[in-house]
């Protein structure tokens, strides 16, 4: 074994290329190890929990995580939110890191709390896109019937049921400003509403 090594060690000498080609490969590994661990970290923001399209972002709503700089450049970071009005333009999910393009100016309609009869379906959440139904109970004059009064509407939460003996389970919902009126109507009748997940 000790002969063997020394004869490798004579080729290398003999050989520069093969010396050289060892010198690359650890002046490559230890040159990497430096990179990697002097790379800079740069703050930037990761949604806390689910945030609706159309939210406006507080500071309540995000968390601080540290990565390379290299991977920041299109995300928000905590300086951002300071004085920042703008909302959600379309809904982020709990831990995911907010892109600067994932916040603008929108026409985020309205926020209306309203009963349903049934409970939202397990695939609605947060932001999730919905249809919002109007139940019209039968009458002297006709069946009972139902119709969409409101299309890719946005749910925003859901809320817990304490205080509520009327068997409804009640959620907040954004509609566009044209929807308004209908759903209000619906509240002033004796009429039911249902969500639904939004028609493709």
């Amino acid at each position: 074994m000790v002969m063997r090594s020394r004869i490798a060690v004579k080729n290398m000498v003999r050989d520069p290329r093969l010396l050289f080609g060892m010198i690359l490969i650890i002046g490559g590994g230890i040159l990497g190890a430096l990179i990697l661990g002097g790379q800079e970290e740069v703050a930037v923001l990761r949604a806390g929990s689910d945030i609706a399209q159309g939210e406006p972002i507080a500071q309540a709503d995000v968390e601080s995580v540290y990565i390379p700089v290299g991977l920041a450049q299109d995300l928000m970071k905590p300086e951002d939110l300071a004085n920042n009005d703008a909302v959600a333009l379309r809904s982020l999910g709990s831990g995911e890191l907010i892109r600067r393009d994932a916040l603008g100016v929108l026409d985020s309609g309205v926020v209306i709390t309203i009963g349903v009869v049934t409970a939202p379906a397990s695939e609605l959440t947060t932001g999730s896109h919905i249809d919002i139904w109007r139940i019209e109970s039968a009458t002297i004059q006709g069946e009972a019937s139902a119709r969409v009064i409101a299309q890719d509407a946005i749910l925003v939460r859901e809320i817990e049921q304490s205080g509520y003996s009327d068997g409804l389970h009640y959620v907040e919902v954004r509609v566009d400003g044209d929807d308004v009126g209908s759903v209000l109507e619906v509240l002033g009748a004796n009429d039911s509403f249902a969500i639904v997940k939004a028609s493709e």
